[in-house]
């Protein structure tokens, strides 16, 4: 079983995603930037520590604005983080939400632009078979929450039940916000604009101003205002619609093939997901 901790496993979700605005991992000097999706569509533990491990030693930033992900992953991120020799500031530039937020714990320091926003709720998986195995799941995700509630408790000296609750209710923090609940300590004021198309349809809470945000990206990659509204609150599935036919006309034949391989692949990686 593989768990999604808040974005759903959707092979076109995703490859509409892709087409949309690409999604950055990129290595700046001693900086690190998460500009994507944590895990398999995205920013991989594996590829992160390999480039972390790379600048052993160093102090160095890593830059976060990504929606969350594969919850896994970004434990593993974490420790590695955690584990760095060097002094660490984590910069929050646009969004670190979900098991992102995880990740943005994990610095010596934290700071967010002041017009940048941290989400934290519970872990949630995509599961079926009977009742024992719901049961199963449930006690699972319990587990994995607890591991989270401990995470979070140790950055900002909050109680487990206080934690639990805001987990339990989807809190979005800006960055006032996030800087007097501890979970930062300090707040960046010359904050610039950060473009992000993610899809935040899965959440439940969602402030205006970062729909907003992400309807205007989307109007700016082409689409049209009602297109982009209906993205922001039904999911990127829709968007399938207008981007596969147009990038299958404009690829060549070798890379057509290459393009409906991959989405064989995930359509048999998604089937397997047990």
């Amino acid at each position: 079983m593989i768990i999604i901790d808040g974005l759903k496993a959707n092979k076109v979700r995703n490859y509409a995603k892709k087409s949309v605005i690409d999604g950055v991992f990129a290595v700046k000097d001693t900086e690190l930037q998460i500009y994507d999706e944590i895990g398999y569509f995205g920013v991989t533990a594996k590829a992160f520590t390999k480039e972390l491990n790379a600048l052993d030693g160093k102090d160095i930033t890593v830059a976060i604005n990504s929606a969350g992900g594969d919850v896994f992953d970004g434990i593993a991120i974490y420790n590695a983080i955690k584990q760095h020799k060097g002094n660490v500031l984590i910069r929050i530039d646009g969004l670190a939400a979900s098991i992102a937020s995880i990740i943005a714990m994990a610095g010596d320091s934290v700071e967010m632009a002041d017009n940048s926003f941290l989400m934290i709720h519970n872990a949630w998986t995509l599961a079926y078979g009977n009742k024992e195995d719901m049961r199963t799941t449930a006690n699972m995700l319990e587990q994995i929450d607890g591991a989270l509630i401990d995470t979070y408790r140790k950055k900002t000296g909050k109680k487990k039940d206080d934690i639990a609750a805001m987990m339990d209710a989807e809190t979005w923090l800006d960055a006032q916000s996030a800087l007097d609940g501890g979970f930062i300590d300090g707040i960046i004021d010359n904050s610039v604009d950060i473009s992000a198309c993610f899809d935040v349809s899965i959440f439940n809470n969602t402030p205006a101003s970062i729909k907003r945000n992400i309807e205007a990206n989307l109007r700016e990659k082409g689409y049209g205002n009602a297109l982009a509204k209906a993205a922001v609150v039904e999911g990127f599935d829709i968007l399938r619609e207008r981007d596969v036919p147009e990038l299958l006309a404009s690829h060549r034949d070798d890379d057509v093939s290459a393009l409906v391989g991959g989405l064989n692949n995930l359509a048999a990686f998604i089937k397997n997901i047990t």
